[in-house]
């Protein structure tokens, strides 16, 4: 995962990190980005930008493109239809619970087969409370 919001970064090369499954580079003023190397990724959000729209963004799948409410831009890349049948069948019901509960980000939701990061056991014990 790489959260880099709010830096008022023009250039973003992510190219070397392959395996980066979860990217957000919200409120910056980048122009482009090229995640074509980035096969693993399986969530991307690039709000407030200085992009236009699908030209902007080189080597994304586009599978699913959200508006949030203040017409905001988050994308989704490989996301499956069903993303709950990524996660293992005994799991499944534990972890429909837990999203319906709000304990798990919605950049979380969409890789239940990889390990997740310390970081992102952090972000989830802080919805607990």
């Amino acid at each position: 995962m790489l959260s880099c919001n709010e830096n008022q970064l023009t250039v973003l090369d992510v190219s070397k990190n392959t395996e980066l499954i979860t990217l957000s580079c919200n409120e910056n003023q980048l122009t482009a980005l090229d995640v074509s190397k980035n096969t693993a990724l399986t969530w991307l959000s690039c709000r407030d930008n200085n992009m236009v729209l699908e030209d902007s963004i080189v080597g994304l799948s586009f599978t699913k493109v959200d508006k949030d409410v203040i017409g905001r831009y988050c994308f989704y890349p490989q996301k499956t239809l069903d993303p709950i049948n990524t996660a293992s069948e005994w799991a499944r019901a534990e972890i429909i619970s837990a999203v319906e509960k709000g304990f798990v980000p919605e950049e979380l939701q969409y890789n239940y087969t990889t390990a997740i990061t310390r970081q992102e056991f952090c972000w989830m014990a802080v919805l607990f409370v």
